[in-house]
C-alpha cells in the first residue's frame, strides 16, 4: 500500500501466490493497482518503482526529494562544455589553416550572443544570476554558493533559465548547433561548399595554366629547333668558308 503524507510516500507490498506466475499487486491511496511487471513508472510522475520483494502489511517509506548534486553536476557540465567549445574554436582560429577564415570568428560571435542575451522574464534571466559567469580569461566558472541560493529561492526558475521553450539557454544553444551543423543550409556546410568551389576553381585554373604552359613549351621547342638548325647551317657555312680561306692562303703562298 502506498500512502502520501507531507510529500512522503509510504509503500507496503503484499504476496499473492508464486512470484514468477503472478502480476505485481499493490495499493495506492486505497486503490488496488495491478501490473504485469515489477518496474512501475506510471503511478508517480517522474518516478519508477522497482518492486524487489513482498512484505505484506509492512509499510515502506519512499521519500521523493530534489537531487541537488545532479542539478549542480549538470550546470557544471554546461560550463565545462562551453569552455571546451571556446577552447576548440580558439585553437582553430589560431591554426595556420584557418587563421584568416571568418567562419570561426562568426561562430564565436554567435556563441557570445547566446550567452550575453538575457531572458525577457522570469526569476532568473541571466546565467550570472545563478552563479555562472565569464572570467577575465573568457572561461565560464560556476559559483556553487550562488547556485545553491538560486535553487533555494526558485528551483523552477533555474530550470526555466535553461529549458524555456523559446528563450532557455539550453534551447538556444541547441538551435544554434542545428543552424551551424544543418546540412545544405548550415554555416559550416555553406562554408565547406564555398571552399570546395574555390578548390575546383583552382583546379580548373591549374589545368588551364598547365595547358598554356604545354603550348608555350611546344612553341619554344619549335623555335629552339629552328634556331638550332640555323646555327648548324651557319656552323657548316663557317667551316666551309674557313676551309676556302685556308685554301686561298696556301695557294697564294705557293705562288
Amino acid at each position: 500500500e502506498i500512502t502520501f503524507t507531507d510529500g512522503t510516500a509510504s509503500l507496503g507490498l503484499a504476496t499473492y501466490g508464486a512470484v514468477a506466475d503472478l502480476d505485481a499487486m499493490l495499493t495506492v491511496d486505497g486503490f488496488d493497482v495491478t501490473r504485469e511487471t515489477n518496474s512501475i513508472d506510471d503511478l508517480l510522475t517522474g518516478v519508477t518503482l522497482e518492486l524487489k520483494s513482498a512484505d505484506t502489511g509492512v509499510p515502506k517509506t519512499l521519500t521523493i526529494a530534489e537531487d541537488r548534486d545532479s542539478i549542480t553536476e549538470s550546470i557544471q557540465a554546461f560550463a565545462d562544455g562551453y569552455n571546451a567549445l571556446m577552447d576548440k574554436l580558439e585553437e582553430l582560429r589560431l591554426s595556420d589553416e584557418l587563421k584568416r577564415d571568418s567562419t570561426i570568428r562568426s561562430m564565436e560571435s554567435q556563441v557570445h550572443d547566446v550567452i550575453n542575451t538575457s531572458l525577457s522574464s522570469g526569476t532568473y534571466t541571466s546565467l550570472a544570476s545563478i552563479g555562472l559567469s565569464l572570467q577575465d580569461d573568457g572561461s565560464m566558472a560556476l559559483d556553487s554558493d550562488d547556485l545553491d541560493t538560486a535553487l533555494d529561492t526558485d528551483m523552477d526558475g533555474v530550470a526555466t533559465l535553461f529549458a524555456d521553450d523559446t528563450e532557455g539557454f539550453a534551447v538556444r544553444f541547441d538551435a544554434l548547433a542545428e543552424a551551424l551543423l544543418e546540412t545544405d543550409d548550415g554555416l559550416i556546410d555553406i562554408r565547406m561548399d564555398g571552399l570546395n568551389a574555390s578548390i575546383n576553381r583552382f583546379k580548373d585554373n591549374q589545368e588551364r595554366l598547365e595547358y598554356r604552359l604545354e603550348l608555350r613549351e611546344a612553341n619554344l621547342l619549335k623555335k629552339f629547333n629552328a634556331m638550332d638548325s640555323i646555327v648548324a647551317q651557319m656552323r657548316s657555312t663557317g667551316d666551309y668558308l674557313t676551309s676556302q680561306l685556308a685554301s686561298l692562303t696556301y695557294s697564294k703562298k705557293s705562288n
